[in-house]
């Protein structure tokens, strides 16, 4: 419900009712990146993306926002066809926490951009 407040001073407030049917564009699993362990793992997840058959895109191109504590590698699937894997791998190499995310610039007027985040834990 939204209230809108006028100068008509037969009607001071309306409420208006606003509904719709959201739709999925997309599936991400998982929908966050979370990087904890030891520094000396291999940590890594990979991330799968795929777009609904009704809403079909391609990735463009992929930037991080920061990038110093991770590297990502992005490759097409066949299973489902038309859906991508990131594969998001810690590079830090001393204990610490840390934030960054992944923006996919896609073809697709509907969702042109994908923001995946990314949280590392990084222990001795």
């Amino acid at each position: 419900m939204i209230k809108v407040y006028t100068n008509d001073t037969a009607n001071a407030v309306k409420e208006l009712k606003i509904s719709g049917t959201v739709e999925n564009l997309v599936s991400i699993s998982p929908g966050v990146v979370r990087l904890s362990g030891s520094v000396s793992r291999n940590i890594r997840m990979t991330v799968k993306i795929t777009p609904v058959e009704k809403y079909p895109f391609s990735v463009k191109s992929l930037q991080l926002s920061d990038g110093t504590n991770i590297f990502v590698q992005l490759e097409q699937s066949e299973i489902p066809a038309g859906s991508w894997e990131l594969i998001v791998v810690n590079t830090r190499e001393k204990a610490g926490r840390y934030f960054d995310s992944v923006l996919l610039e896609t073809d697709s007027s509907v969702l042109p951009e994908i923001k995946i985040s990314v949280f590392g834990n990084v222990t001795d």
